[in-house]
């Protein structure tokens, strides 16, 4: 079987062979395979529509090895991809117009883990913060949650009494409201 994913023009996604998705994944575990599923090429918002059909046929292990990007039913792959203010494709040189935010990678792990999708990753792309977006959001706590955004030590957004005590009122009314200094 080839080993990428194309969509139709009626919205099936098949192997470049014609094999539907959920049908390869169950003949390759056929064929001997402990774990199946999808790695690159889309984005969480368009290869976990893929993961949900395949789980609906598939009971075994599966994994899922998203791009860290934002995309779209229109341009589901990196390939279709376009700059949403240049209607330029981003492949290859700017991707990162279509940068998933950390809330997009938590979501992500959390509809993988409603699938009970047991092999969790990103692909290209993947930067640090999200590998630790992605494992808070799965109940983990690596020694790198330390870095997570403590935001009640932000100076405009904060809770933390020192904070409160060390921005005068005046100027969060600034950054919140755009107002004019008199």
């Amino acid at each position: 079987m080839a080993p990428y994913v194309v969509s139709t023009k009626n919205g099936q996604s098949i192997t470049a062979d014609y094999v539907p998705l959920p049908e390869a994944c169950q003949r390759l575990h056929d064929a001997g395979a402990d774990v199946v599923g999808l790695n690159c090429g889309r984005g969480p918002p368009t290869i976990m529509p893929l993961m949900e059909q395949i789980r609906e046929v598939y009971k075994g292990q599966l994994a899922v090895l998203p791009l860290p990007i934002r995309t779209t039913p229109n341009e589901p792959n990196l390939y279709m991809a376009t700059d949403p203010t240049t209607g330029k494709l981003v492949f290859p040189c700017d991707m990162e117009v279509l940068s998933c935010s950390r809330d997009d990678i938590k979501h992500f792990g959390k509809q993988c883990q409603k699938l009970g999708i047991q092999y969790v990753g990103l692909c290209c792309g993947n930067r640090p913060h999200y590998t630790r977006a992605l494992a808070e959001s799965l109940g983990r706590t690596p020694p790198a949650c330390r870095f997570s955004p403590d935001m009640t030590k932000h100076f405009v957004y904060g809770s933390d009494d020192k904070v409160k005590k060390d921005v005068a009122g005046d100027s969060m009314k600034l950054y919140h409201t755009l107002g004019e200094v008199e």
